[in-house]
């Protein structure tokens, strides 16, 4: 309790000294306590800020507290929004929790999270390679990879994974067209024909 109280004071005198954009909504939520939701202007102060939540994002994720976790990890896109790592890494970090839980339900539940953060990332920064590379690692690998996650992904898209593993990395291969790219969009259509195979087979 300590700790948060620091934290608002901190924002406080944050938002006094200056600047440009931090939603309150999110910290209200994260340290239970009734706040405004207004703009508190951070300014010069920002890559701070960024840097406080990262820390306190990650102590929370090793403690087990994922949920608060994303709270700061929001955050940290709401003040680097034209950053892809911004939102790539925490992206990464909620897609592949749980991964070894054995509980499809729940490890759908962090994928959509990390899924959620690449696709408003992308619609901010459209061409930027490295969350295209993000979002189709996230189709290709994790959620192909678990056979159980990519059945309910399936169902909750509306399409096969596969699929849209294909598109991403297409899409990644015509604003950085090297190798890598071209790898990754062959991996990815063959695991898609491997996908339909199956289908058909079944």
């Amino acid at each position: 309790m300590r700790r948060w109280g620091a934290l608002l004071v901190a924002v406080v005198l944050l938002a006094a000294a200056s600047g440009s954009g931090l939603w309150l909504t999110e910290i209200r939520e994260e340290a239970g306590a009734p706040m405004s939701a207004a703009r508190v202007p951070l300014g010069g102060f920002e890559p701070l800020a960024v840097s406080f939540l990262w820390t306190r994002a990650l102590e929370l994720e090793a403690a087990g507290g994922l949920s608060r976790a994303v709270a700061n990890y929001r955050l940290i896109t709401e003040l680097s929004p034209h950053v892809g790592p911004a939102w790539a890494l925490p992206a990464h970090v909620l897609v592949w929790t749980d991964s070894e839980c054995g509980d499809a339900e729940r490890g759908w539940r962090w994928v959509r999270e990390g899924l959620d953060l690449l696709d408003r990332g992308l619609a901010l920064n459209p061409d930027d390679p490295y969350l295209l590379g993000n979002l189709g690692l996230t189709f290709s690998v994790r959620i192909c990879g678990d056979p159980e996650v990519r059945d309910v992904a399936e169902r909750e898209l509306g399409r096969m994974p596969e699929e849209l593993a294909v598109e991403t990395f297409a899409r990644l291969v015509e604003v950085a067209p090297d190798d890598q790219a071209r790898d990754l969009l062959g991996a990815a259509r063959r695991i898609l024909e491997q996908a339909r195979a199956r289908t058909e087979g079944n």
